[in-house]
């Protein structure tokens, strides 16, 4: 027996188990065998701290911490085989299951620029319950009243696909030449556009739901810009707008404007907007709107109003488990590996969001069809 009353070699033979005889969870009893930590430390919790060190924010961390511990209870619920021979437990996504929660942080860095402009509250599980803050009007005795009300609204969450494929010689080839794992290179490209699809995807939904409004000229965007900001002003009863996102045809047209006060981001603001996404933050315009410009973005403009907290915006985006995989399978015909992607999320954009954004069109742009 061992000192602490346990049969000899317990511990190797159940590893689930702590040395006080106490069941633990897989994740936790991994850790833990292997000495990265101590037994009154969640190693769930040490792994995330370690994750965000980067974030400095409070609120982020907040944000992190809760869609992180998202994804380790999907990672640690993948059901997993025993091998016949050994009896020791198999799990075919093991291998990509571990770059995950790495993947996730770098998908979070991407979309985190968001939240400029929209509100983030994540869900803690596949259905829940999400919070708008909205100004009310009630008619009280022939008299119009204004109250200011936190309104809750139910949210699921659905999902996006994505897939990647390859070739067994390609893996070989770029092993031995050049010392890189191709699954590792297109997994990091995978989480990049799966950031990609979000941020995206974000953007067409407000310009759908929005008032349009068309320019014609440089000078034209600049006051269309700010007379969208009064107008948001007017029917959120919270603030002028306080930013724009620009497409990169609108920002040079905003540059060469004539009675345009665009004014570049400074070197203090570069250190603090740097940002991880092709979305990114390039200046102030009449030194109370951020500016920011999208290289891929379908429009001309966005105007939008967006307050100090989560609840106080048009649109908001709930994250559930960010990073969903298959686990790599082989295609019968090619015999090339073959990985798919999830991402599970919901979003809430009743019609109040038409109050808190408003689109400008440029009607004499020519695009290609």
């Amino acid at each position: 027996m061992s000192p602490q009353g346990l049969p000899k070699n317990f511990l190797v033979k159940y590893p689930h188990y702590n040395k006080k005889g106490t069941k633990m969870n897989k994740l936790k009893a991994f850790f833990q065998r292997f000495g990265f930590f101590k037994s009154d430390v969640d190693p769930t919790n040490a792994l995330i701290e370690e994750l965000i060190t980067h974030v400095k924010e409070k609120s982020d961390r907040e944000f992190y911490t809760i869609v992180l511990k998202n994804q380790f209870k999907y990672i640690n619920s993948q059901p997993s085989q025993t091998c016949p021979h050994c009896k020791k437990e198999i799990n075919s996504t093991a291998g990509i299951n571990k770059l995950l929660p790495k993947l996730a942080v770098k998908v979070l860095d991407e979309i985190m620029i968001l939240r400029e402009f929209v509100g983030f509250q994540p869900m803690q599980g596949p259905v829940g319950l999400i919070y708008k803050l909205r100004y009310k009007e009630k008619n009280e005795d022939g008299t119009k009243r204004l109250t200011l009300e936190v309104v809750s609204h139910a949210v699921e969450a659905m999902s996006r696909k994505l897939h990647a494929r390859w070739t067994i010689e390609a893996v070989q080839d770029l092993k031995v030449q050049h010392e890189i794992d191709i699954e590792d290179e297109i997994l990091q490209a995978l989480a990049s556009e799966t950031a990609h699809e979000i941020i995206t995807e974000v953007l067409h939904d407000i310009q759908k739901k929005v008032k349009k409004v068309e320019f014609t000229s440089g000078d034209q965007l600049n006051l269309h810009i700010m007379k969208a900001a009064n107008d948001i002003a007017k029917r959120t009863r919270r603030g002028a707008g306080n930013f724009v996102i620009l497409s990169v045809t609108s920002l040079v047209l905003l540059q060469l404007s004539n009675n345009s006060s665009y004014v570049p981001m400074t070197d203090d603001e570069k250190s603090k907007y740097s940002s991880k996404s092709f979305l990114r933050y390039v200046g102030t315009l009449n030194k109370t709107m951020k500016v920011f410009v999208d290289p891929f973005f379908d429009g001309d403009a966005i105007v939008g109003y967006k307050g100090s907290t989560d609840t106080d915006c048009g649109f908001i985006y709930s994250p559930y488990v960010l990073i969903m995989n298959t686990g790599v399978v082989m295609d019968p015909q090619t015999f090339s590996p073959l990985v798919g992607f999830l991402t599970r999320y919901g979003k809430t954009m009743d019609d109040s969001c038409k109050s808190y954004y408003v689109t400008l069109k440029n009607k004499k742009a020519k695009r290609w069809i």
